[in-house]
């Protein structure tokens, strides 16, 4: 079980350094952005097995950014059947 907490401030010394990895230049995947649409989109996030999740909640289902680490793929298979943003 993937344990998520709510995106705070605080949370980004940590979470950067996962974002900092990606090298796909999304602008998703920014500390700037996440922070503006934290409320918006209630976003929580987690580290599982050496990867960043970023989880985005809705009004219906939650959708995920594409994994960020060490095991992306490992990250998916635990999350299940799920749907991603940036792909």
């Amino acid at each position: 079980m993937i344990l998520f907490k709510t995106l705070q401030k605080d949370d980004f010394s940590v979470v950067n350094k996962y974002l900092l990895l990606d090298k796909t230049r999304s602008c998703e995947k920014t500390a700037g952005a996440l922070m503006m649409w934290r409320d918006f989109y209630k976003i929580e996030w987690a580290i599982f097995d050496e990867t960043l999740i970023i989880k985005y909640n809705n009004e219906e289902n939650p959708f995920y950014m594409i994994p960020i680490g060490a095991n992306p793929k490992g990250a998916i298979e635990a999350l299940g059947e799920a749907v991603y943003v940036g792909v």
